[in-house]
């Protein structure tokens, strides 16, 4: 499985791009 950088920007990865958001998103919103 590969795991896109944070670094890098989610427009290099349009296939993780809907994976990756709600994976920052929840990252930095445990309480949800």
């Amino acid at each position: 499985m590969m795991i896109p950088d944070k670094s890098k920007p989610m427009e290099t990865t349009p296939g993780l791009a809907p994976i990756t958001l709600p994976s920052v998103v929840d990252s930095k919103i445990p309480n949800m």
